[in-house]
């Protein structure tokens, strides 16, 4: 495989905006296949964040009812099987080996590009993959010049900041978190527009993120 994509998460829960993003990241780079990875404890999320801790099988199992029938999509077990907190150079080290002769990309949310240079060896990160950031809808004039060009080309361009360059996906789509549907469920409000049916209906019947 010529391009391999790692979209890494807490996915607590997987919603739609994690599938639509996840065709982008394939369309776009051309990607052979893209991994979800989930985390166990991601080292930049608080509790209040991350949401509280669920078994891992319910984050397994709502992944898997999210991802049916999708193609070029598989879901990795490496983080949220070995435990403890996640950094993504040891995913990257984990992909590249495995995959050698692959080029990888590592997808991160806009939100995390500003503090990108505060990874864990991300120096190594961005040596061993190519760094694709999905746009998400918040108000930060730092990276106003991202959208305040207008590009004819359909190819996805290079941009930096802060000296690091990534590829910026293309979606019109209003992107959410998964805190944000747990707030929803939790307050007893509609979540339909935010998961597809199977992932709602195991939510309720396992009780999830209920007040």
């Amino acid at each position: 495989m010529k391009n391999l994509g790692i979209f890494g998460g807490t996915f607590n829960p997987p919603h739609k905006s994690h599938l639509r993003i996840a065709k982008c990241f394939i369309q776009q780079l051309n990607l052979d296949k893209c991994f979800f990875v989930p985390s166990f404890v991601s080292p930049f999320k608080s509790s209040e964040n991350s949401g509280s801790p669920i078994d891992k099988k319910h984050i397994l199992n709502m992944l898997e009812l999210l991802l049916k029938n999708t193609q070029k999509i598989e879901i990795s077990k490496y983080e949220i099987e070995k435990e403890g907190i996640s950094y993504s150079i040891e995913t990257v080290k984990h992909f590249k080996k495995l995959y050698p002769k692959s080029n990888l990309f590592l997808l991160i949310g806009l939100d995390n590009l500003k503090k990108f240079d505060k990874w864990k060896d991300y120096k190594e990160i961005l040596a061993a993959a190519k760094l694709a950031v999905a746009p998400r809808i918040f108000e930060d004039n730092d990276f106003n010049f991202l959208f305040e060009k207008e590009s004819k080309s359909t190819a996805l361009e290079k941009h930096c900041y802060n000296g690091i360059e990534f590829y910026l996906l293309q979606s019109e789509a209003k992107e959410y978190s998964s805190s944000d549907v747990r707030k929803l469920i939790s307050e007893g409000k509609a979540v339909s527009d935010y998961l597809i049916e199977e992932v709602e209906d195991y939510i309720y019947k396992n009780k999830l993120y209920l007040a």
